[in-house]
């Protein structure tokens, strides 16, 4: 609720327009934002729709259920049989791809008004800090399986692979 009122209060500041790109380069921009969105949705694949969306531990509570899951609340990659994790979907090129996937939503916006810029500066930050965070849970659930993932795949920007 608190969310939705200050959505509502952004919304009604008074704002200017930085840029405004036009056909066919925001064709560009506008691709890159589905791209973005690719990899979000690829990493939600990949932990699963209802524990991304914090169901399944809801639901787990409200049925009673006492076993403990091997997933901390970080929304990392799964861990696989083996012990390791698992290295799929966006998973394998950034250790945060939903993260990554917000973010390149919004710094791909064709139109740029300063309250939008406010609004990028804010999810950037909170991208950053967000899978900072995201880090040391994983790292402390998973120990050396998390910290032999983190020398193959990149924090959050994607690049050639190590492997």
């Amino acid at each position: 609720m608190l969310i939705l009122w200050a959505a509502r209060r952004f919304a009604r500041l008074p704002d200017l327009e930085l840029y405004c790109v036009k056909p066919p380069w925001s064709w560009v921009l506008l691709t890159s934002q589905v791209a973005s969105l690719g990899v979000l949705l690829s990493g939600v694949r990949v932990m699963g729709i209802l524990n991304f969306a914090g169901i399944t531990p809801i639901w787990d509570f409200l049925t009673g259920k006492r076993d403990i899951r091997s997933e901390p609340e970080a929304q990392g990659p799964p861990i696989g049989a083996d012990r390791e994790m698992a290295m799929a979907g966006a998973f394998r090129f950034t250790r945060h791809p939903g993260n990554l996937g917000a973010l390149g939503f919004f710094l791909f916006m064709p139109r740029m008004t300063a309250n939008r810029a406010v609004l990028i500066v804010l999810v950037t930050l909170y991208v950053v800090l967000g899978s900072m965070h995201e880090e040391y849970r994983l790292q402390a659930a998973y120990g050396d399986a998390y910290e032999r993932y983190k020398r193959v795949v990149p924090f959050l920007i994607p690049r050639r692979s190590r492997r």
